[in-house]
């Protein structure tokens, strides 16, 4: 094992076409994290990249979270965290005391780890004092009402969070209400399988429209279609997302041509997962139709010229166009094979 990990760091350090250090399923205990933070201490240089750590499903216990801690105290060398699946850790305070001040680490995913809510407390004291992190993942993490509303309390301060994905955890109402009024800067929201109900949504549509959000997750729920008529409320007040996310909702033929009435009230939305839901084919069709025409307009858009002027998106549009109309693309294949 110890030859493995040295072999790796050496290979990665000294390769200029990977930043991964994908230690993923490879049994580590929290010896082996310990000494491979030391051998990538002293083979580094001050002109090595940063990285993205990935561990993955080990066997680390809070000893490990101790020595990471200690690792991002003094270096610059990891830009991305992963350590959803070592069931083993319950306490992650050190790291969070010590992300606090750090202002490297952009992404950090602690999915599958049991937390609770005291765990979530950390979380949220790191959040509130933070000014780098971007991406925060705590999906299955026990979080309960009190987690999220520490969570939220963090938010508050905190400008530089745009992900954050809350799936599968088992807060409530009062959760709920905590984290839509904080959602800062927030871009991209997983509620996936949080037991998200139409009235939830209620209050919740009332800050949509002020927010950043053009992403939501909420897969898995129960929101109806009443729920739906208060995300399409939303849109006509002014949200404007790129993609939501309504799969297995307990959505009818109602609920669809609600979405279907609304879609004119936002041109920007490129992504709507309706699977599992009532299947209405004339409904999807004109869904899908409309996606596809709000895909198509962008695109010409991208390339139009204009009084002289170039209206051509960014590389990184362009990239996050592609996706999206990819994103599209996929749905409708989706869409058109379930029917089948």
């Amino acid at each position: 094992m110890e030859e493995e990990i040295a072999n790796t760091i050496e290979l990665i350090l000294s390769s200029d076409d990977t930043n991964l250090l994908d230690f993923r399923r490879k049994g580590f205990q929290d010896g082996h994290l310990q000494n491979m933070l030391q051998l990538l201490k002293e083979k580094s240089t001050p002109e090595s990249n940063m990285y993205i750590l990935n561990l993955e499903g080990n066997k680390l216990s809070d000893v490990a979270v101790k020595s990471a801690a200690i690792f991002l105290q003094d270096t610059t060398l990891i830009s991305e965290l992963i350590l959803g699946f070592n069931k083993r850790i319950k306490n992650i305070e050190p790291l969070c005391k010590t992300l606090e001040s750090n202002e490297y680490l952009v992404v950090l995913d602690l999915s599958h780890i049991k937390i609770g809510d005291s765990g979530a407390e950390a979380i949220g004291d790191m959040l509130a004092k933070n000014k780098r992190l971007k991406s925060l993942k705590l999906y299955r993490s026990e979080i309960g009402d009190d987690g999220v509303e520490a969570i939220a309390s963090g938010m508050t301060t905190n400008s530089s969070l745009q992900e954050l994905d809350l799936g599968f955890n088992r807060f409530g109402s009062a959760g709920l209400e905590a984290l839509s009024g904080s959602l800062g800067n927030i871009q991209s929201l997983s509620l996936r399988g949080c037991d998200v109900r139409h009235q939830d949504l209620q209050f919740m549509s009332s800050y949509l429209p002020s927010s950043s959000i053009h992403a939501l997750d909420l897969r898995k729920n129960k929101i109806g279609d009443l729920g739906v008529e208060h995300l399409m409320q939303a849109g006509r007040e002014g949200w404007k997302p790129l993609s939501m996310d309504l799969q297995d909702n307990k959505i009818t033929k109602k609920g669809l041509e609600c979405i279907y009435h609304n879609m004119s009230h936002n041109k920007k939305l490129l992504s709507v997962n309706l699977k599992d839901n009532e299947e209405e084919k004339l409904l999807l069709d004109s869904i899908s139709a409309c996606l596809a025409s709000n895909s198509q307009a962008l695109t010409q858009i991208s390339s139009a010229h204009e009084d002289g002027q170039n209206y051509s998106l960014s590389w990184q549009g362009g990239i996050l166009l592609f996706s999206l109309v990819l994103v599209v693309g996929i749905y409708s294949f989706r869409a058109i094979k379930t029917r089948k």
